[in-house]
């Protein structure tokens, strides 16, 4: 081995020095391609958020409208282009969109009285670009969004409220009801609101005032919406005539698999041939649209009336045609029959929120009135014991003479005793002098009907000891 050398390496061949460039420009490229579309992804997600950012504020401009023409009007609604701040520049964003009935019935007009909701739709692009960037959907209603709790269900029992704790109204504003089954129900607001609305020659008047029964089980709270407003119309035919076109009344039903009170109204595109209404005068409430047309009934028995206390037929008082007859107040004071095309009538007409909107009920019926002093139902008086006691005994008296005749709820009259000591010599004014000027109250008992076959279910759980007030449409008013 003598005479040999070993030679060590040092360094890379040119062949190792080109294969590590190119594996080193091949990553250099793949970092900036990265890093460029990292660069364009935060951009187009900065692109989205202000496309989302101008979407909903076009939402919120549409969603605020003042009155129900503005409502009527969406159905126009005109979109344009939007500038935005960015950086130092700004970027011109284009609006489009389309608004839509929501009803299921595409033969609504959007400017018609039964278009309650609409479905908006709009895109956002980019002016320069044209690329869409955001689409968003909402449902507008003919609703006030601060009624939130009166929105959220359809049987006209307007939600189960989240947990509250629930302190009754104090007497003798308000008065708490006792249904017997760990339920309190009162008139939430117990001065009825009235507000007016002045026409031409007319004032319409909107009188509305809400119940709220109270659960203590649950500790919720269910509320109850109604409006009843009085307006000028003008018929649309001859009484003799049902070629109109219109809606049938909504009606309260007992619903034998829940229990319960709740409902039954037509949906927007049911409607049924009968006479009908317009209104006589602008500037009257929104809801004498609705009132006008709608409050008349038709000779088909199966359809349910507005005015369903009062005999059907074609005597003197009513219309050949089963509607009821129409009325004017001369200047003399005395009524005159309007019967014939284009002649003015004054209407009445209830309405209760269900699902967030206004429907126009069957009329009120008046069961009772009791007048007393003002303070006789003081917080924890004996009067407002008595009175309490006789609102649940005129419920109970119906019931049982409806339910041995079988017949519906208010086929007859309650014969219950007036609660005493209302008199205003002896009672709980105390002695009151000749000319003497007092201040009293006067309640309302208004129930809705029932037809005998609910009668007969509520009758029987009465019979077997279970709780049957909840289930009277009855309401105490002051």
């Amino acid at each position: 081995m003598e005479g040999l050398r070993v030679i060590k390496s040092r360094g890379f061949t040119l062949i190792e020095v080109l294969i590590a460039l190119v594996v080193i420009g091949v990553g250099l490229v793949g970092v900036v391609q990265f890093q460029g579309k990292v660069l364009k992804s935060a951009k187009d997600s900065e692109m989205r958020a202000l496309a989302y950012s101008v979407a909903e504020s076009e939402l919120e401009r549409i969603r605020d409208f003042s009155s129900k023409q503005d409502f009527f009007d969406l159905a126009s609604v005109s979109f344009s282009s939007v500038s935005v701040a960015y950086g130092s520049a700004s970027i011109e964003f284009t609006v489009s969109g389309a608004v839509a009935a929501y009803n299921g019935n595409t033969s609504v007009s959007e400017t018609s009285i039964d278009a309650d909701r609409k479905l908006v739709d709009l895109v956002i692009s980019r002016k320069d670009e044209g690329v869409v960037l955001a689409k968003l959907s909402t449902i507008v209603a003919l609703i006030d969004p601060g009624e939130a709790g009166l929105n959220n269900n359809k049987d006209g029992l307007n939600g189960a409220k989240a947990d509250v704790q629930h302190n009754p109204g104090q007497a003798p504003d308000v008065i708490p009801i006792d249904l017997g089954n760990g339920s309190l129900k009162e008139t939430s607001k117990p001065l009825p609101e009235i507000v007016q609305k002045n026409s031409n020659t007319y004032a319409s008047t909107e009188v509305g005032f809400s119940t709220v029964t109270y659960d203590s089980s649950t500790n919720k709270e269910i509320n109850e919406d109604f409006v009843t407003v009085n307006c000028k119309c003008e018929l649309d035919q001859a009484t003799t005539s049902s070629s109109g076109s219109g809606q049938r009344a909504a009606q309260t039903y007992y619903d034998e698999v829940t229990k319960k009170l709740a409902v039954d109204y037509p949906q927007t595109g049911e409607f049924v041939s009968k006479a009908t209404g317009s209104v006589a005068e602008t500037g009257q409430s929104f809801l004498c649209d609705r009132c006008c047309r709608d409050h008349h009934d038709s000779s088909d028995t199966s359809i349910p009336k507005y005015r369903w206390y009062w005999p059907s037929g074609s005597s003197a008082a009513f219309a050949s045609n089963g509607d009821h007859q129409h009325y004017l107040v001369g200047s003399d004071g005395i009524a005159v029959l309007a019967d014939e095309q284009g002649e003015d009538y004054l209407e009445n007409c209830r309405f209760k929120r269900i699902d967030g909107i206004y429907r126009l009920m069957q009329d009120w019926k008046l069961v009772d009135i009791t007048v007393m002093p003002s303070n006789y139902l003081a917080d924890g008086s004996q009067g407002l014991t008595d009175y309490t006691t006789y609102v649940a005994s005129v419920a109970e008296s119906m019931l049982d003479q409806s339910y041995a005749a079988n017949t519906n709820l208010v086929a007859s009259s309650p014969s219950v005793a007036k609660p005493s000591g209302r008199d205003l010599v002896s009672g709980a004014m105390g002695s009151i002098a000749v000319g003497e000027s007092v201040q009293v109250f006067s309640r309302s008992l208004y129930v809705d009907d029932l037809t005998s076959s609910a009668v007969a279910s509520i009758g029987a759980i009465k019979t077997g000891g279970g709780s049957w007030l909840d289930k009277i449409p009855l309401y105490e008013v002051n």
